[in-house]
């Protein structure tokens, strides 16, 4: 197993304590509120991701795919002073979430999401039931547009791990 791998596995720990933040609608320490929470682990999910691209660029010394990647997804990748995501958790503040609630997808969309529940979830407690669960989800803003964190980390987790294969 490459060295990068780990931060890849590390990204997806941190996906899926966002889930069960989400999902409880309760902080998970008594140290901070919910929103903060979010934003600490959304700051985790993109230092991992970057640590991830590092490591591999070093191991590979791809330079030219490794700053084609960057320039793909500036508000990850770039320095702080040009809104980059990951500069900006490190140096100067956690990455603020943009908005609580929900969010309709475009076009009168329904949204149904299907996935194995965190361990910290009650929903691992129901089995043999499908229940209709509605919670608010935490959105950041990107090129413009609100995007769901989950749903945005997971096909970043999705592009990055294809880049890295």
């Amino acid at each position: 197993m490459t060295l990068f791998h780990p931060k890849l596995k590390e990204a997806e720990f941190f996906i899926e304590l966002f889930v069960a933040t989400q999902e409880r609608g309760e902080s998970l320490t008594r140290n901070a509120n919910l929103l903060e929470e979010a934003s600490y682990l959304f700051s985790a999910i993109m230092n991992a991701f970057y640590s991830a691209l590092d490591q591999w660029r070093t191991t590979t010394k791809n330079e030219v795919a490794y700053k084609e990647f960057v320039a793909k997804f500036p508000e990850i990748y770039s320095h702080s002073h040009h809104g980059g995501w990951r500069s900006t958790t490190v140096h100067v503040q956690h990455l603020p979430i943009a908005h609580s609630g929900y969010i309709p997808p475009k076009g009168g969309q329904v949204d149904l999401v299907f996935s194995h529940p965190p361990k910290l979830s009650d929903r691992e407690k129901r089995k043999g039931s499908v229940d209709l669960v509605f919670h608010p989800r935490y959105y950041v803003e990107y090129r413009g547009e609100m995007k769901e964190v989950v749903a945005f980390s997971r096909k970043h987790l999705g592009e990055l791990s294809r880049l890295l294969s």
